[in-house]
């Protein structure tokens, strides 16, 4: 009787998971054991559920990965600009000087900070003056087509704009040939500037 059971039991298990009830009922049966039927419904319940639950947080956490890479037009980190330097310090003092939020700007969807109240104001006044090319990000990056992060001890002045490189050694390669350049990267930036 147990080995017909078993042979049953083995075609009745290639059913898909919509003839489980029945499976468990037959498994009951045939083998003779007073087995709880709605354990085995239970387990199923459960693991049906979990399932979803997986799907749903993968789906989630892929949609929330799209959401939080950085569109900006400003290269920021935690919404502050050009990693909280002083855009006008480049110029006045021909150095990277760290900004304070005390004196902050809010300008193109980013945080600006300066080291005194005066580069603040200046800022103000006039901010595509003092504002970075290609919203702060790397210069040769962006003459490559893409954009990328930037260090605050990578830039340059270069006719009387403020331009800042992924690092030293990038900017060395991109003072090579600055000005074609800065040419492509004025052909690529309208088309990467709200890309990721």
């Amino acid at each position: 009787m147990k080995l017909k059971a078993s042979l049953i039991l083995a075609a009745l298990s290639r059913f898909t998971f919509k003839n489980y009830f029945f499976v468990t009922l037959s498994k009951n049966f045939f083998i003779g054991k007073e087995a709880d039927s709605i354990s085995y419904l239970q387990f199923y319940h459960n693991k049906i559920i979990m399932k979803k639950i997986l799907f749903v947080l993968s789906t989630v956490l892929i949609i929330s990965a799209g959401v939080s890479a950085q569109k900006s037009s400003v290269y920021t980190t935690n919404g502050v600009a050009i990693n909280g330097y002083d855009a006008v310090a480049y110029f006045k003092e021909s150095k990277a000087v760290k900004g304070s939020s005390e004196f902050s700007f809010t300008w193109n969807n980013a945080a600006w900070y300066f080291s005194n109240k005066e580069n603040q104001e200046s800022f103000k006044a006039a901010p595509e003056k003092f504002a970075p090319q290609y919203g702060g990000y790397c210069a040769y990056g962006t003459s490559e087509g893409h954009k990328a992060p930037t260090e605050p001890d990578a830039w340059a002045i270069v006719n009387n704009k403020l331009y800042f490189n992924y690092n030293k050694d990038v900017k060395a390669l991109w003072l090579k040939d600055t000005s074609k350049l800065i040419e492509k990267a004025n052909k690529n930036w309208p088309e990467i500037k709200d890309q990721e």
